[in-house]
């Protein structure tokens, strides 16, 4: 039995945490729209000095209000 196969990482897991994780069967997609639409004005990512929340991540996409347009992000 390997280090890995022991899991040693456990241990120090926080009182509480579990160390098994249930994915959804769904899209990424579907759990960010979920996210955004229940914490809209939640920081989504804080990156030097700049945070943007959910909403305003969401609508920065291309093809809701174009903000990355003019820098030809690909959409995907």
């Amino acid at each position: 039995m390997g280090d890995y196969d022991g899991k040693p990482w456990l241990k120090s897991y926080d009182e509480g945490v579990s160390p098994e994780l249930d994915i959804p069967d769904e899209p990424v997609t579907a759990g960010y729209e979920r996210v955004r639409k229940q914490f809209p004005d939640r920081p989504a990512f804080h990156f030097f000095g700049v945070t943007w929340t959910y909403g305003e991540l969401f609508d920065a996409r291309p093809g809701k209000r174009g903000n990355l347009d003019p820098l030809s992000m690909p959409f995907g």
